[in-house]
């Protein structure tokens, strides 16, 4: 092992001490960056909280300039996107009570973009738990066949 080598408690992987937080040596930058995701998903205080602060303006600014630049990067999710808002808007497609939970207050959910109107209708906190889940499931990945 080298002298600066380390062990992750978690992932049990030896990396270099570059690959530690200065405050966590006992855990790896990867697997705290996991749990930090993993939490935001799944804890309701955590996800409110990400609600108030979005609406921040310089916040809110940053978030318009991301989803604009995601827009140009997944060409087909905003083809699927615009495509199935328009046919809800105009009563081709009805939305349906959360397949989880019953809830009301839905997101579609796209298991494929070729198929824009082949959706799963879930409320955000079920959808956010479904990518926490199964992170395969996130945007640019859905359409990778490997």
């Amino acid at each position: 092992m080298l002298d600066d080598a380390r062990v992750c408690r978690v992932c049990t992987e030896v990396k270099t001490a570059a690959g530690f937080y200065k405050c966590n040596k006992g855990i790896c930058k990867g697997c705290i960056i996991a749990r930090v995701k993993r939490r935001a998903r799944t804890n309701p205080k955590v996800q409110e909280y990400d609600r108030v602060r979005a609406k921040r303006p310089h916040v809110a600014a940053r978030i318009r300039k991301t989803a604009a630049e995601w827009a140009v990067k997944n060409p087909d999710a905003r083809k699927a996107h615009t495509a199935l808002n328009n046919a809800v808007r105009d009563g081709k497609v009805t939305k349906e009570p959360c397949l989880f939970c019953a809830a009301e207050n839905v997101h579609a959910h796209h298991r494929d973009y070729s198929a824009p109107l082949d959706v799963v209708w879930l409320c955000p906190q079920c959808h956010m738990r479904l990518h926490a889940a199964f992170p395969e499931t996130e945007g640019a990945h859905k359409n990778r066949r490997e």
